[in-house]
């Protein structure tokens, strides 16, 4: 899901899209998803590599607060 008004929200990802990477790390669970992202300040531009259906597509997403 995407909440309105966040980061992703403002950035290419729908729902239903499945990150794989950030910053070219491989995201293994949401828990290292997590993990990433707080490796991170509002602000910060952040890679994110993602599936949506079979297609693998990137993205920049900047970080808010």
């Amino acid at each position: 899901n995407i909440k309105e008004g966040t980061a992703a929200a403002k950035s290419e990802l729908k729902k239903g899209d499945i990150i794989t990477k950030i910053n070219g790390h491989k995201v293994k669970d949401s828990a290292y998803l997590r993990y990433e992202l707080y490796q991170h300040q509002s602000g910060d531009t952040i890679e994110l590599t993602y599936l949506r259906g079979e297609k693998e597509k990137v993205t920049k997403v900047v970080l808010s607060g």
